[in-house]
């Protein structure tokens, strides 16, 4: 009886050991939620007044209007005085594994995003609400197409809860802005002969053509070559040449040919070709002076000119237009096709020693072609879904700051049965690196 009643109370203590091992790892030790894996989108932080609101233009396009008196506390206050936004985007899936964000289980309907966004508002370090009435208007830049997609906002669990549908507009105010661009600044020519130049002199009989004797001994080298196609003007004999200088200070060397050939007929040719004088002493002296003013100030625009080109291509061509009525994280997401993707048992093969058991790992699927981010614990999930032939990058969170990786290019050459029935089994080499040494570029390679 004795005996019995041990037995009993040893496997009732190994069931509540078993029981709290199981509760350790899946429910507390891999608890649910956002967890940063790396160094991810950086915050941008802007201070309004609270009394007047406010407006931001993001570096994308995306345009953001608060409405004066927005804000409350947490005991439902009207909030006065300087408050400071904390606002981040998203555009791809590394910056989605990045942010920790969840977008679902395959299984149960994941979301692909085609913009993403995070938005906070604090005084003092007191986190701030949105009063009742009060919507913060959105224009989020989008670099894909909106069609097909709703606007989803994360809840304290965690949970897409589904908000409605984004208006789709142009960004006007790039469009504008690039109808407006000039044309690059032409560089200034250095009065200088310098190698490789085409030096253009003329030559005659002076004495049966005085009036070309003052063209007599002058240099020219010729400016835009890219139209000087080959080089027969030079091998032509010409009956005029006449230079003429525009009223912005180019000179312009026209020439022409009017001959009656041997059997009767008449050739006529003409041709005009921009050039520059080469000066020598004070002439050069002067025109060097000028060449350097000229050139600074060409440097000067060139900057600027492809500093604002640089900008708008940043900018989306589109956003998504909403309202929202909270803080948090807004998505322009959409559910992800189940049947693209395949179930996989998968063995992670780390490049080093690792135990799942008894190390904390993460592994995220990152889908750079749909734009979502799978996460799995290798300790009590298996099977993972993936898309074969994809862009698909898969990283693993590892202890004591190391990324275990399988860039897109190595996902490629998995060999995945499409054909099979049932659940395959895949073996996933990852190469471990230090995470300070891993990048963007190294996780999306393709």
């Amino acid at each position: 009886m004795m005996n019995n009643r041990k037995l009993a109370l040893g496997g009732a203590i190994f069931a509540f050991l078993a029981l709290t091992t199981f509760w350790y790892f899946k429910v507390w030790y891999y608890s649910k939620g956002i967890h940063p894996v790396g160094e991810g989108v950086p915050f941008k932080e802007i201070t309004i007044n609270a009394e007047k609101g406010g407006t931001y233009h993001h570096t994308t396009g995306t345009d953001i209007t608060i409405p004066p008196n927005a804000f409350v506390n947490r005991q439902g206050e009207t909030i006065t005085g300087t408050v400071t936004i904390a606002y981040r985007e998203f555009h791809n899936a590394y910056d989605l594994a990045m942010s920790g964000i969840p977008m679902g289980d395959i299984a149960k309907g994941a979301l692909q995003s085609a913009s993403m966004m995070e938005i906070n508002a604090n005084q003092d370090g007191n986190e701030l609400l949105l009063a009742d009435g009060k919507n913060i208007g959105v224009q989020l830049a989008s670099f894909k197409n909106l069609e097909g997609y709703d606007l989803f906002r994360l809840n304290e669990n965690f949970e897409w809860d589904l908000k409605g549908k984004p208006s789709v507009v142009q960004n006007d105010m790039k469009l504008d802005s690039c109808a407006k661009l000039k044309p690059l600044p032409i560089a200034p020519m250095d009065p200088r002969e310098g190698e490789g130049d085409i030096v253009v002199e003329t030559e005659a009989d002076y004495q049966a053509l005085p009036q070309y004797q003052p063209l007599h001994r002058l240099r020219w080298k010729a400016i835009e070559l890219d139209k000087i196609k080959d080089g027969w003007v030079f091998r032509m004999e010409w009956d005029k040449i006449k230079v003429n200088k525009s009223v912005d200070g180019e000179y312009v060397l026209q020439m022409s040919a009017n001959k009656q050939l041997y059997n009767g007929t008449v050739f006529k040719k003409s041709y005009s070709m921009k050039v520059l004088p080469i000066l020598t002493g004070k002439d050069l002296e002067l025109a060097m002076k000028e060449f350097e003013v000229q050139l600074a100030t060409y440097e000067t625009n060139l900057k600027l000119a492809l500093v604002e080109e640089q900008r708008l291509a940043q900018e989306a061509d589109i956003k998504a237009s909403f309202a929202i009525n909270e803080m948090g994280v807004w998505n322009c997401d959409k559910i992800v096709d189940p049947s693209l993707f395949v179930e996989v048992e998968a063995q992670f093969l780390f490049s080093e020693p690792v135990n799942p058991f008894f190390n904390k790992i993460a592994v995220y699927v990152i889908d750079h072609d749909r734009n979502t981010v799978q996460q799995y614990h290798p300790l009590w999930q298996k099977e993972i879904y993936l898309v074969p032939n994809s862009n698909t990058s898969i990283m693993a969170v590892l202890p004591n700051r190391r990324i275990a990786l399988m860039s897109a290019a190595e996902f490629k050459q998995l060999a995945f049965n499409k054909t099979k029935p049932g659940i395959q089994r895949l073996e996933l080499p990852l190469q471990v690196y230090p995470s300070e040494t891993v990048t963007g570029n190294m996780v999306s390679m393709r």
